[in-house]
């Protein structure tokens, strides 16, 4: 194989090794936030009227407050804005948003696979030109 094909190769090895690992980078923040999404959904459901629970004030420190009302929460929506909505209007947010992120998890995961298969030809075939 000739200098410039290797050269080639080499810099097309290259834009697949940083396309894979900012592919990983969009996969762990989708992750992150699909798991937020899911305890977030978990919390509600086991929220009840009267029960004790963990009010975050920041830095890790908690107060214990008693739930007045489960059924009536408070949710953001936009850039800091919150509104009054019932548990089952945001359990049915939470579900749709899970889906959406799942979805994306789904097709950013196949596209890494081939990222990775390319890479892997990609290698292959530069060892087998190394060796003639």
């Amino acid at each position: 194989m000739a200098e410039e094909e290797m050269n080639k190769l080499s810099y097309e090895m290259q834009m697949c090794e940083y396309q894979a690992k900012q592919m990983q980078n969009m996969i762990q923040q989708i992750e992150q936030a699909l798991q937020e999404l899911i305890m977030s959904k978990e919390a509600i459901i086991n929220l009840e009227t009267g029960k004790t629970a963990l009010l975050p004030l920041g830095a890790g420190v908690f107060a214990k407050v008693e739930v007045k009302d489960s059924e009536n929460l408070i949710a953001g929506f936009s850039n800091g804005l919150f509104s009054d909505q019932s548990s089952k209007e945001i359990l049915e947010k939470l579900d749709k948003d899970i889906n959406i992120y799942s979805t994306e998890l789904e097709k950013r995961g196949k596209e890494f696979q081939n990222l990775i298969k390319k890479l892997q030809e990609l290698s292959k075939t530069a060892q087998e030109s190394k060796k003639e």
